[in-house]
């Protein structure tokens, strides 16, 4: 069972790579998808485990709202970025869900693959459109080589903000806490947004507010 076989494809977003063109896998990064992921989940896992349908349900009930909470928290934080600034710059090209979904721009070095490599003309241009903006800070991700955005960064005089999770979870024993006071473990879809999102808000906002 694939929890992407429930996602209407009018939805889902294409990615131009020199082997041609493929679906964007990076789907946990829209708040809506991943409900309607984690929603035919529990229907899936009741099916296989009906003495457990119950707790099955109530559990997807709880993250789900848990989802919707971190989306309208998500979208208030963002607001505290510059319209001009809502720039998004990462590793490799993994947060256009999480663009489309809180209207941030999003341009990445490398395509959609972490084994991609990024030419001398990519890093080049990357490094003249940061010198020609006000783009305070660029973004590392914690399961990509950072060395290639980290010489774009002293090239360019950009700041480094915290390594954002992309294609791997945090810790277990690692937590965050939401604007509630609620904890979360990075090792959480919830954690890992929250963290992602606060790290982007610190990095591109006056002041980190």
């Amino acid at each position: 069972f694939s929890i992407s076989s429930v996602i209407d494809p009018s939805v889902l977003l294409f990615a131009d790579e020199e082997e041609g063109k493929f679906p964007d896998p990076h789907i946990w990064f829209d708040p809506e998808i991943w409900t309607t992921c984690l929603q035919a989940l529990a229907v899936k896992l009741s099916s296989f485990l009906p003495d457990q349908e119950v707790f099955i349900s109530e559990k997807a009930d709880q993250l789900t709202k848990d989802f919707q909470k971190v989306q309208e928290w998500g979208a208030e934080s963002i607001k505290k970025i510059p319209p001009t600034q809502r720039i998004l710059i990462t590793s490799h090209d993994a947060f256009q869900y999480f663009g489309r979904s809180f209207g941030v721009e999003v341009i990445a070095l490398q395509g959609i693959s972490t084994a991609a490599e990024a030419g001398l003309a990519d890093r080049s241009n990357l490094v003249d459109y940061l010198k020609d903006s006000n783009i305070p800070c660029i973004f590392v991700e914690s399961s990509v080589n950072p060395k290639a955005l980290q010489q774009i960064g002293r090239e360019a005089e950009v700041a480094l903000g915290k390594p954002l999770f992309s294609d791997a979870l945090g810790a277990e024993d690692t937590f965050i806490f939401a604007a509630d006071g609620q904890k979360h473990s990075l090792a959480s879809w919830s954690g890992m947004m929250i963290y992602n999102i606060q790290s982007i808000v610190e990095g591109l906002a006056p002041n980190g507010q």
